[in-house]
């Protein structure tokens, strides 16, 4: 681990436990506010700068990022609430989570901002939601698999999800969480939470790795949790051995636990990302999550799922296909004339799995294994 990633984490730890820090003299500072940058950690270091009196170290353009993050953070709350208000004067289900939710758990909101106000809504509903929201000035941008994004008058991001990273999560337990969330007086219990923010670093960390931030986010939800009312749903979700090397880093950073072997590899792979993985990641990932042995035909099957990607995928992104299957290979030929004339970066993704050594496949594919993930398929 470098001197820059040891002191970040030294922050991080003193950001929790109201702590003052020394800077380091031999610190390279452009790689650790670049590093400070790539894990959307800039306003929790900038408060832990000022406490400590190290002003002077921090630049006018970091400072200038940290009061437009805050701003922006600002205009986001408004945004969301004001979702929220229309859904309820218009009786339609909608649950907040992640970072709408997570983000009260920190000494200060502003130090676990967002970007984007993430939602969950019912799919029964999806008609009545995009005619309300549209009818009230938000911008359609687009529909993927996992949700419908919108834009606000200001410009903040509202993404509608109608499943819930269904990898690990059965549509069943989003029943479950409409339920919970009306029963608990609009709130969700923070072991639901806990299950939710689980369930998407983990659907992160196999499509292209997950930041540091998301460790705080875990430690922060695992001291309010009941442990044992958590620990069989996560058994039954298959997601228990991810939650116990997630902890056990977060005890390397809080508790000053020895990191293991394994710690080290992971905690590698974590800072090597971005806050919620990397686009120039996803190939490695997905060549390591295929691998099982052949390394040849690792690639051939990931190319392939890159050309052809499941039923599921498309009917995310063509909800037409959700009542008519038989239109498929209409719909593959219509994305692959969409990647050839518009989205050239998905031939250069094809060409960059070629490029992957035995090696890096095989390190990464113990770490899937390790953390109980190499029974997903791509």
């Amino acid at each position: 681990m470098s001197l820059e990633q040891k002191f970040l984490l030294e922050i991080i730890k003193a950001s929790l436990q109201n702590k003052s820090i020394t800077f380091p003299t031999s610190l390279d500072k452009k790689t650790f506010f670049n590093l400070v940058k790539k894990h959307s950690l800039q306003v929790l270091v900038y408060v832990v700068f000022m406490r400590s009196g190290l002003k002077q170290e921090l630049s006018e353009d970091f400072k200038k990022e940290v009061y437009k993050l805050i701003l922006g953070a600002t205009s986001l709350d408004k945004d969301s609430q004001a979702v929220l208000n229309l859904f309820k004067e218009n009786d339609l289900k909608i649950v907040p989570f992640k970072g709408y939710n997570v983000k009260k758990l920190y000494p200060s909101a502003d130090m676990r901002y967002s970007i984007d106000f993430d939602c969950l809504i019912d799919e029964k509903q999806l008609k009545q939601v995009k005619r309300l929201l549209e009818n009230n000035a938000y911008k359609y941008c687009k529909t993927t698999d996992m949700h419908l994004e919108y834009l606000s008058n200001s410009g903040n991001v509202i993404e509608l999800h109608t499943k819930l990273f269904s990898r690990f999560l059965p549509q069943e337990f989003v029943l479950q969480v409409f339920s919970e969330y009306t029963l608990n007086n609009n709130q969700l219990p923070l072991e639901t939470e806990y299950i939710i923010s689980l369930a998407h670093l983990a659907s992160h960390f196999v499509s292209g790795g997950l930041g540091v931030r998301n460790i705080i986010d875990l430690h922060l939800l695992n001291n309010k949790v009941d442990r044992a009312k958590l620990d069989s749903k996560l058994v039954e979700y298959k997601l228990k051995q991810f939650d116990d090397n997630f902890l056990s880093l977060a005890d390397v950073i809080f508790n000053d636990k020895e990191p293991t072997e394994f710690d080290l590899s992971l905690f590698k792979y974590v800072f090597n990302s971005f806050y919620l993985g990397t686009e120039s990641s996803k190939e490695l990932y997905s060549v390591a999550l295929n691998f099982d042995g052949d390394l040849k035909k690792a690639k051939r099957k990931s190319v392939f799922k890159k050309i052809y990607p499941s039923y599921k995928y498309m009917a995310g992104v063509y909800p037409t296909l959700k009542k008519h299957k038989i239109l498929l290979p209409w719909f593959y030929f219509v994305r692959h004339l969409t990647v050839i004339f518009k989205r050239t970066s998905h031939i250069n993704k094809l060409k960059n799995i070629s490029e992957y050594n035995e090696q890096e496949v095989k390190s990464l594919r113990e770490i899937l294994v390790g953390l109980g993930l190499d029974h997903i398929k791509e």
